[in-house]
C-alpha cells in the first residue's frame, strides 16, 4: 500500500515540476509544499479506489456465475424462472394498452363525451365489464388471458414437478429393490451352498459306522462266554456230575459215596488231557517214561502258556457246553490253563462226623472267593471271543491298510477287536487325519462318534475297576480271617 501511495505521489508531483520555470523567482511556501502532497496522496487513494472496485467486480461475477451453476443444478431454481416469466406475461397483458387503465389518458371527446369529464366513470365501467369504448374489459382480460395462463403455467409447473419426484422415487425404489433383490439371492445362495455342503457324507464316519456295527451284539456274546466260565468253574469246585471232579471212577466209591471223588478225579482227568494234548513231544524224557503221547505241537503247553492262549491272542474261537463235542481247541485251552491258575487243587471236606456243618460253610466260603477270583479272568478272556460277523470287512479293510495281515481277524471279530480298531489303529491310518480336511459339519459328526468311543471305553474302564475294587476287599478279608483265627486260636489256649 506505502508503494502504491509512493507511485502515484512520484507520477502526480512529476508534471508539476515539469511546468514549474526553471528559474524561481520566489521560493516554494510550505502551505504550496503541503497542497502538492494531498493532491499526490488523493491521486493514489483514487488508483486504489478503483482496484478495489475491479476486484470487486470481479468476486460478483463469479459469484453471480456459481449461483447460475447452483440454480442449473437446482430443479427450484427452473420452477422460480418459469414463475417469473408468468409474472412478465401477466404485466404484459396489463400494459398491453401502454400505462395501467386508471392512467389511461381520456378518449377523445367525440367518442364519449363524458371521458374527459369523469375518467374515474370509464375506469368504473372497464371494471364492470361495461367499457363504452367496445374494447375489452380488464374483467375479460383475466378470465380470457390472464387466468388460463396461470392455470396452464400452474398445470406444467406440477406436471414437471411431479414427473421430477416420481422419477426421483421410482430411481429411489428401483434401486433399493435392486439391492433387496441381491441381497435375497445371495442368501439364498449361501442358505443352498450350506445346506449342500453340511448333506454331504463324511467318509471318516461311515469308517468308525462300519466298525462300531456289531459291538452291542458281540459284547452280549462276550457276556454269556463269561457266564459259561463261570458256571464251568463252579460246576468243577461243587463236583458236579459232568465234570473230572464229581466222577467216581471205582464201583465201591459210587456205592459207599465218598471214594475218590473231587481232588482225585480231578487230577486223573486233567492228567490224561496233558498227556494227549499240551505235553512236548519232542521230551524225550516224557517219551521214554510214557507219560507223553502227544504228537501235536501246535498246543504245546497251552494250559500254563497265559501270553500264546490269551495274552496275545485277541481272537477266540470259544464254545464251553456240556456236551465235549462241541468244545473247541480254545475253549479247552482257556479252561485247562484256568483249572491250573485258580483251585488247583480242590477241597473237599468231610460232610459226616462233628463239625461236619462248620466245614462245609468254610468250604462254600472258599468257593465264593474262588469264584470273585476266576470272574476277573472270565472276563479278560470273554471279551476276547468271537463275536458277529457284521464288521468283519471294515476291520479288515482297516488292518490291510495298516499293512497287517487281515486273516488274524477271523471272520468273527471279536468285542476286544472291534474296540482295538475304534480306540487305536483307526488312528494310525494317514486316511484319518486325511479325512478331517472337510465340512465343519462332518467334523463335529466325527468328534461326536470319537466321544462316543471314548464313552464305551470309560465303560469297559469303570467296569475292570469294579472288578478289582472286588478283589482288594477280597484279600483284606483274608487278611482278617488270618488275625481273627490267631485271636480265636489264642482264647482257646488261654482256657
Amino acid at each position: 500500500m506505502l508503494c502504491s501511495i509512493a507511485c502515484a505521489f512520484f507520477v502526480v508531483s512529476a508534471p508539476v515540476h515539469a511546468q514549474t520555470p526553471a528559474p524561481a523567482t520566489t521560493p516554494q511556501t510550505p502551505a504550496g509544499q503541503i497542497q502538492q502532497l494531498q493532491n499526490g496522496l488523493n491521486g493514489a487513494l483514487g488508483n486504489i479506489s478503483g482496484q478495489v472496485a475491479g476486484v470487486q467486480a470481479q468476486i460478483s461475477g463469479a459469484i453471480a456465475s456459481v449461483q447460475n451453476q447452483l440454480n442449473a443444478l437446482n430443479p427450484l431454481s427452473n420452477i422460480t424462472a418459469q414463475i417469473n416469466q408468468v409474472k412478465a406475461q401477466v404485466v404484459a397483458l396489463l400494459y398491453r394498452h401502454g400505462d395501467p387503465p386508471w392512467f389511461i389518458p381520456p378518449p377523445l371527446a367525440a367518442v364519449c363525451s363524458q371521458c374527459c369529464a369523469a375518467p374515474e366513470k370509464v375506469f368504473a365501467h372497464q371494471i364492470r365489464g361495461t367499457d363504452p369504448l367496445g374494447e375489452r374489459d380488464l374483467q375479460k382480460q383475466m378470465t380470457e388471458d390472464f387466468i388460463p395462463l396461470i392455470v396452464a403455467k400452474f398445470d406444467e409447473i406440477g406436471a414437471r414437478i411431479s414427473s421430477y419426484e416420481l422419477g426421483r422415487a421410482s430411481l429411489t425404489g428401483n434401486t433399493r429393490e435392486g439391492q433387496s433383490n441381491i441381497r435375497s439371492i445371495q442368501s439364498f445362495q449361501q442358505k443352498s451352498a450350506t445346506a449342500l455342503l453340511n448333506g454331504q457324507t463324511s467318509e471318516q464316519v461311515c469308517r468308525i459306522a462300519s466298525v462300531a456295527q456289531s459291538l452291542g451284539a458281540s459284547e452280549f456274546y462276550s457276556r454269556s462266554v463269561q457266564m459259561n466260565m463261570m458256571d464251568f468253574a463252579r460246576d468243577r469246585q461243587l463236583l458236579r456230575d459232568n465234570m473230572n471232579s464229581g466222577y467216581k471212577t471205582t464201583s465201591r466209591a459210587r456205592t459207599e459215596g465218598n471214594g475218590d471223588m473231587g481232588a482225585p478225579a480231578d487230577f486223573a482227568g486233567r492228567f490224561h488231557q496233558y498227556r494227549t494234548i499240551f505235553c512236548d513231544p519232542a521230551n524225550r524224557a516224557l517219551k521214554d517214561a510214557g507219560v507223553c503221547t502227544n504228537t501235536v505241537v501246535e498246543r504245546t503247553d497251552r494250559d500254563v502258556d497265559f501270553t500264546h492262549t490269551v495274552g496275545n491272542n485277541r481272537q477266540l474261537d470259544i464254545k464251553i457246553a456240556p456236551n465235549a463235542a462241541e468244545v473247541t481247541k480254545d475253549s479247552e485251552n482257556i479252561m485247562a490253563l484256568g483249572n491250573n491258575l485258580y483251585a488247583s487243587r480242590l477241597a473237599r471236606g468231610n460232610i459226616r462226623g462233628d463239625g461236619a456243618s462248620e466245614r462245609m460253610m468254610k468250604q462254600r466260603s472258599l468257593y465264593a472267593l474262588r469264584d470273585v477270583v476266576a470272574n476277573s479272568y472270565a472276563a479278560f478272556v470273554s471279551a476276547r471271543a468271537s463275536g458277529t460277523a457284521a464288521a468283519a470287512n471294515s476291520i479288515k479293510a482297516l488292518i490291510t491298510e495298516l499293512g497287517g495281515d487281515p486273516q488274524i481277524i477271523g471272520e468273527r471279530p471279536s468285542y476286544e477287536t472291534q474296540m482295538d480298531a475304534l480306540s487305536r489303529k483307526l488312528y494310525q491310518s494317514p486316511e484319518f487325519y486325511k479325512n478331517l480336511m472337510e465340512s465343519n459339519t462332518n467334523v463335529k459328526r466325527q468328534q461326536i462318534a470319537l466321544e462316543a468311543v471314548d464313552l464305551m471305553n470309560k465303560r469297559d474302564i469303570s467296569q475292570s475297576l469294579e472288578r478289582s475294587e472286588m478283589l482288594m476287599a477280597l484279600w483284606l478279608e483274608i487278611k482278617l480271617r488270618r488275625k481273627q483265627d490267631a485271636i480265636v486260636n489264642q482264647g482257646a489256649a488261654t482256657r
